[in-house]
């Protein structure tokens, strides 16, 4: 049987620290029927240099900077694969992943194959991101698409799709979330996922992160728009009653991170207006349910109100449990 195209598609901006590695992780795949398309977001560094001392082994493609959701689109459009999957420029993939995706997905008829991923830290340290998963999901199955929605994730790239399922979605063009979105809709529309526990993707966790680095209104308004378009989407799609619980305990968790977020802000003015603005957005559309905004009527003291959460919702436990497992990940800086 004739092997499936795969297209792996990396957006890249002014990467030339990373770009090389990510690359030759493709290259080195045992799965070799793979198209490379680097999308070159309008890199000032040696990025493109670097990208065409490859020639006929990657497809080059420039665009003046627009983000990385328009360059994933592009990558969409000038594919063609039969399968599609997305890798970060400063992330790499083992050399077993894509022929482990490919054949879960031949195996099952699969529209998307997830994988479980690692965290690698500035040392080259690793930790797993989840527990092992291994489950072959009919999305049909109101219990099967409840718990696909739960352990989707927000991230692209962790993941192969089938291009028939995708090649009409787009990337939303906003500064943050717009994979978690694509994702999203990708999973609505989708018949059958397969989870597989193996970690086949490192994620470089960098120092940018918005629970790492300073937060601004942007970001915060940017996230709110993206909590808002998961209710859109979820409606749209007539799963609101079915996956209400589950967006409810997503916005918990993401109201405790950006809070945790705000509380570093170190000027007094900034971190009180972030803070209202946080949430009185949250107590209104997205904690309506939920303890945290019985919480936050008690007091709007946000150190409060964050521990306070995290307590109640038992995700202390869980941060001490992860440190305790990876102390060298976390501690050995």
């Amino acid at each position: 049987m004739e092997e499936a195209l795969i297209t792996v598609i990396i957006p890249a901006y002014n990467s030339e620290k990373f770009i090389r590695r990510a690359i030759d992780s493709v290259l080195n795949q045992l799965y070799k029927n793979i198209e490379i398309i680097v999308i070159d977001d309008g890199s000032t560094d040696n990025t493109a240099k670097i990208i065409k001392s490859y020639a006929d082994k990657v497809k080059y493609i420039y665009q003046e900077n627009k983000g990385v959701a328009s360059a994933r689109n592009k990558g969409i459009i000038n594919s063609n694969g039969t399968y599609i999957a997305f890798l970060d420029a400063d992330d790499y993939v083992l050399p077993n992943m894509y022929k482990q995706l490919i054949e879960n997905a031949h195996k099952s008829n699969a529209d998307i194959v997830c994988c479980n991923f690692y965290q690698e830290n500035d040392l080259g340290l690793r930790k797993i991101a989840f527990k092992k998963i291994n489950q072959n999901l009919d999305l049909s199955k109101s219990n099967d698409l409840v718990f696909a929605a739960k352990h989707i994730g927000n991230s692209c790239w962790n993941k192969l799709f089938k291009r028939s399922l995708i090649q009409n979605l787009k990337f939303p063009k906003i500064k943050r979330g717009e994979d978690s979105l694509f994702v999203l809709e990708s999973l609505l529309n989708a018949k059958r996922v397969v989870f597989i526990s193996n970690a086949l993707y490192v994620y470089y966790q960098n120092s940018l992160s918005v629970t790492r680095s300073n937060i601004d209104i942007s970001v915060i308004e940017n996230h709110i728009y993206t909590l808002n378009e998961k209710k859109r989407l979820v409606k749209e799609y007539h799963f609101q009653t079915l996956l209400n619980k589950g967006l409810e305990k997503y916005f918990y968790k993401y109201f405790l991170i950006f809070s945790k977020a705000i509380i570093r802000v170190k000027d007094n003015e900034l971190r009180e207006e972030f803070w209202n603005v946080w949430l009185k957005e949250n107590r209104n559309n997205f904690l309506k349910e939920s303890s945290l905004k019985y919480i936050s009527l008690i007091s709007t003291n946000i150190k409060w109100v964050y521990f306070a959460g995290m307590i109640f919702s038992g995700r202390f436990y869980f941060v001490v449990k992860d440190r305790i497992n990876n102390l060298k990940y976390y501690f050995n800086k």
